[in-house]
């Protein structure tokens, strides 16, 4: 598959090899492939772009991925947040494919170039063909006197496997435990409780520190399983964070498993 040929670049983007190179990682794995397909043929519902540009030097925020407009989704990424570990910018890379394929799939629904006119009976239309889309955005917008964007708790309860399994074939290195923590960081700020309670929000786990003799200084958790920090660790440190980070994900996903849809 020749991603040139499904998806639209801008020249920044072009200009940041990291970018390019993992994108082209991305595409040469099943998942990441079939995501991507959704956008290619004749006649896509929308057109996939991908664009760069620095978000402030105190943004946090990896990437962003714009509503449709025009009939083109954009998924925009932060170029002074490429200091990370490949595995961790795939995760990004993924984490924000699927929200484009979530508005592609709202797309659908209206017909039209933008969702400016997508109304609950449209959604509602679409009990059948898209059932968590229908479940989701009536929980948490139609029927929520506070409405809030339920992406991140769709893709908690549905999706999690997904970039996990991804997380694994781009860097087989990965446990499967550091895999759901790299995937659980991109999800964990828009989950709406009480799919995650608001008293465990994950400061425990990214405050945990972890005292390391060789290094000779006490070291914030790696959380996302980041290579570079975790594989500094001597061995004994390494199982305490991973016994705790074992905790944390078994402590969300209960919450997650244990959550009755309504």
């Amino acid at each position: 598959m020749d991603v040139e040929d499904l998806i639209l670049e801008t020249e920044e983007f072009k200009n940041e090899p990291c970018l390019g190179g993992i994108l082209n990682q991305l595409s040469v794995i099943q998942i990441g492939s079939d995501y991507l397909n959704n956008f290619s043929g004749q006649n896509p519902v929308s057109h996939l772009k991908f664009s760069s540009s620095s978000f402030g030097t105190n943004s946090t925020v990896n990437a962003r991925t714009f509503p449709p407009d025009s009939f083109i989704i954009e998924i925009e990424f932060n170029i002074d947040r490429l200091s990370r570990p490949n595995a961790d910018i795939a995760r990004t890379f993924m984490h924000e494919i699927i929200h484009a394929e979530i508005f592609r799939k709202l797309l659908s629904l209206v017909g039209e170039g933008s969702l400016s006119n997508l109304t609950e009976q449209d959604i509602i239309d679409a009990k059948d063909s898209y059932p968590g889309i229908y479940d989701y955005w009536t929980r948490y917008i139609f029927d929520n006197p506070n409405p809030s964007s339920p992406q991140h708790d769709l893709m908690a309860q549905h999706m999690l496997n997904t970039l996990v399994d991804f997380l694994v074939q781009f860097d087989p290195s990965l446990t499967q435990t550091q895999a759901g923590a790299l995937a659980w960081t991109g999800l964990k700020a828009g989950v709406n409780p009480p799919l995650v309670r608001e008293s465990f929000r994950v400061p425990q786990f990214l405050n945990l520190q972890v005292r390391d003799e060789k290094l000779n200084h006490t070291m914030q958790s790696c959380v996302a399983g980041e290579e570079y920090y975790f594989k500094r660790l001597i061995p004994q440190s390494k199982i305490n964070l991973m016994a705790e980070k074992n905790e944390f994900m078994k402590f969300i996903f209960s919450e997650i498993n244990n959550y009755e849809i309504r």
